[in-house]
């Protein structure tokens, strides 16, 4: 489940990005401009959840997780049945 709060808060990051983007800079004051220019670049290095330090906490690492497991699973059998 918590690999869904990671995922949303990836997905809230871009949608924040995209939106400062599409903001008129061309119309504001020169010290609105700059605002806006620091605002887009932190908004282009979001802070991500990490599982253990090492990983994004997303849903494709969850499944990339799986994938894993299942994988090592399914030689063991086959170790298993030989």
């Amino acid at each position: 489940m918590c690999f869904i709060l990671g995922t949303t808060l990836e997905r809230c990051s871009e949608e924040i990005e995209y939106e400062i983007y599409n903001i008129s800079w061309y119309n504001l004051s020169v010290s609105q401009q700059k605002v806006v220019r620091l605002i887009l670049m932190q908004s282009q290095q979001p802070n991500q959840m990490m599982l253990a330090g090492v990983m994004p906490l997303s849903v494709a690492t969850a499944l990339q997780i799986t994938k894993t497991l299942y994988s090592t699973f399914m030689m063991m059998v086959e170790f298993i049945k030989n």
